[in-house]
């Protein structure tokens, strides 16, 4: 695959998002795919191509007076040619943009569009619909737990800008954003911020980190406390580009008791020496701690990775919405705790009170509290650090972040259809709203024309009943030829749901298939509740993740696992005629088996405090094992409910819900009516009589539920 990437700055130095790319850029060489950078340099004498690590990277020029950058950033006449005629040469699948708010100009994304690329652009700041750092949302007596409101108005960013305040600016940029694939966010604050200002269905991609590559030998760390003298010092380290907003005076502030009570303490500082270090410098004087202030300029290498290793605690004290927090995933690769402001990004990355706190800078004394603490206890300081480790290998590492990148980079192809063909789907979906197939005089034209669109192949964008679009795929011949021929899957379980699931509640869907419930689900609890969709094939994910962004739905997290008793590796058989059907469990002739990754709910909600009030399990026989690693939420949540699909060699999974105190009720498959079986062999029974070689169960220990239904 060609991948070319689009960044305002690339050199190897001085540039967080730029090594970010770098980064990106190296992982995807090694894979295979034929890698390219455009960037920016504001010396004609850098201007031309070079090669780094298998990169190809041309450089182009463009230098203009900072107050020009809300017209230049649409579109900058330096650059948008010379991008135009490389994107013609190199004609990449990929192009994918970070920071091209100053000199590359949104105007590439439509250039990248039109010459047949898939576009891709990561916020890694909140520069599409502001001028600078978000500080509007909060005020010095902003509490941690108080909800947030991100959206600007026209008037804040007149009054704050003025003559540099461009008023088509947004509206350019949301017109730009039609030419792109999808916008990532590196945090679900930013994605939250970009939703409250207008800019939706982004998705979130945390930056990550090469965990191997943050080693560094006792020479270089012992060279790195000579030089800055830092021998017998407890270092707390703080690092950016040092402004008001990343909270210099509140670092200085909070260090000034924590001095008071570790005079040994030092606050090492990472970052140039600019007006605002010297200001940092005034408050330490005036607290008496000017000596316990260490400036490193800005570093970087393995000189930067040994002030991370030589160093007791990092610090956040950040004062406005941080996008993210690099300095957090590079803390916890080195096993060292964080003190982290709690707002934006790095509450996300941080756990509080396990790899690290959580607090408030605005109040720095109470912040320091919680330097101190980890301080003078560095068995704490330790466990929070292989805790903060642990995490990072789960969600921050490198090959995470880039197998989730390259997940999008594989597109859903979907059916072009011919004007007869979409005027046949249009007037067929118009048909079945009338419920057509009910009606004898047309009846005949509705199943002709269902014939006619389920014969062709590749991916549709339906409307269920419930009205949420869907995308299916017209090869699978079961689920998605249902939801075609009559908007819903299950019909007694559908109306079942509908009553059951309410605002605000949590829900996990284990099995998730394509989204049909996690949809339903999403629209059902409303913007408090929350949907948690579990789907382990990668196909089906897909889809998944497609009609949750299609519908966006904001509340629905997804993830591409199966839900089990255990978390590792497992083979999962796949079902070639019925795309529903894959399992571990069962097996086909001939079937081809994949591997997968399982998850179990307990360990997963370990550390996520909310509430569980019911699952959805439809995982072909394994609802036994996946209960199995579910203990503690079925036990810590005595109003759960649990319907599951059940089969006749199921049996062993009724046993295991009854030991658990449910009563156990099949959902009629037309009406979604129960009725509850105290025997579990009048349940085949049930089955037999019926002709089901399959039925849904709901399973419920509070009685008050199926009263009220």
């Amino acid at each position: 695959m060609k991948i070319l990437f689009l960044t305002d700055k690339f050199p190897l130095e001085r540039t967080t998002v730029g090594n970010i790319v770098l980064e990106d850029a190296k992982k995807f060489v090694e894979k295979g795919h034929d890698v390219s950078v455009i960037t920016v340099v504001q010396d004609i004498g850098e201007v031309g191509v070079s090669e780094y690590n298998g990169i190809k990277i041309f450089k182009t020029y463009s230098n203009y007076k900072e107050r020009f950058r809300s017209y230049f950033s649409l579109y900058n006449p330096t650059t948008v040619r010379y991008i135009d005629g490389i994107i013609k040469e190199l004609k990449p699948d990929i192009v994918h943009a970070h920071n091209i708010h100053q000199c590359i100009s949104y105007h590439c994304l439509k250039i990248a569009k039109k010459n047949g690329a898939k576009v891709f652009l990561t916020a890694h700041d909140f520069m599409l619909f502001h001028y600078g750092k978000l500080v509007e949302s909060i005020r010095e007596n902003t509490s941690c737990n108080d909800d947030l409101n991100y959206q600007i108005s026209i008037w804040q960013q007149i009054s704050k800008y003025k003559k540099r305040y461009n008023p088509f600016r947004n509206l350019i940029i949301r017109y730009y954003l039609r030419y792109v694939d999808r916008v990532f966010t590196v945090s679900c604050t930013l994605r939250d911020a970009l939703n409250h200002n207008g800019i939706r269905n982004a998705e979130v991609i945390y930056n990550g980190i090469n965990v191997n590559d943050w080693d560094v030998n006792a020479f270089e760390t012992e060279k790195f406390i000579e030089k800055y003298n830092l021998h017998g010092k407890k270092i707390v380290l703080f690092g950016g580009r040092l402004s008001r907003e990343k909270g210099g005076r509140q670092a200085i502030l909070a260090m000034g008791k924590v001095v008071s009570e570790v005079p040994e303490a030092v606050l090492l500082v990472m970052g140039d020496k600019n007006e605002y270090a010297l200001e940092m410098e005034g408050v330490s004087i005036s607290k008496g701690i000017e000596k316990n202030l260490v400036f490193t300029g800005w570093i970087s290498g393995d000189e930067r990775k040994s002030a991370y290793h030589v160093s007791d605690i990092l610090i956040v004290p950040s004062i406005y919405i941080e996008p993210f927090g690099m300095g957090c995933i590079e803390a916890m690769v080195c096993k060292k705790p964080s003190v982290v402001t709690c707002f934006g990004g790095p509450k996300e990355i941080v756990l509080d009170n396990k790899t690290g706190y959580v607090t408030n800078f605005f109040d720095p004394l109470a912040s320091a509290d919680k330097i101190i603490d980890l301080l003078k206890n560095s068995t704490k300081a330790e466990k929070f650090g292989k805790a903060g480790y642990e995490r990072l290998c789960q969600e921050f590492s490198l090959n995470i972040h880039i197998n989730k990148t390259l997940n999008y980079y594989t597109v859903i192809k979907r059916v072009r259809p011919s004007m007869p063909l979409f005027l046949s789907l249009k007037f067929y979906l118009f048909l079945r709203s009338l419920r057509a197939d009910k009606i004898p005089k047309i009846k005949g034209l509705f199943y002709f024309l269902y014939n006619k669109v389920k014969n062709k192949h590749g991916v549709m964008i339906i409307s269920t009943n419930n009205k949420i679009k869907l995308h299916i795929d017209l090869s699978d011949k079961l689920i998605s030829s249902r939801l075609l021929q009559y908007g819903y899957w299950e019909c007694g379980l559908t109306k079942l749901v509908t009553k059951i699931i309410r605002p605000g509640m949590t829900v996990i869907d284990a099995g998730a298939h394509v989204g049909y419930y996690s949809t339903l689900f999403s629209k059902l609890v409303g913007p408090n509740g929350r949907v948690f969709s579990f789907e382990p094939e990668h196909h089906n994910f897909l889809f998944l993740r497609e009609n949750i962004v299609l519908n966006n739905l904001m509340n629905c997290t997804y993830e591409n696992k199966a839900v089990y008793n255990s978390n590792g590796l497992i083979k999962l058989n796949l079902n070639s005629e019925n795309l529903g059907a894959h399992s571990i469990i069962e097996k086909e002739v001939n079937s081809i088996s994949v591997d997968i990754e399982t998850i179990r709910l307990d360990d997963y909600f370990k550390n996520i405090n909310t509430k569980i009030d019911f699952i959805k399990m439809d995982i072909e026989g394994a609802e036994e094992f996946a209960l199995a690693g579910a203990k503690n939420i079925i036990n810590e949540n005595p109003d759960i409910i649990i319907v599951m699909e059940f089969k006749p060699t199921s049996m062993n999974v009724l046993k295991k819900v009854r030991s658990h105190g449910f009563r156990v009720f099949v959902v009629d498959h037309g009406t979604g009516h129960l009725e509850e079986f105290t025997n579990d062999g009048a349940i085949i029974s049930y089955m037999k009589e019926r002709g089901n070689a399959l039925i849904n169960i709901l399973c419920v220990k509070n009685i008050f539920w199926t009263e009220t239904l």
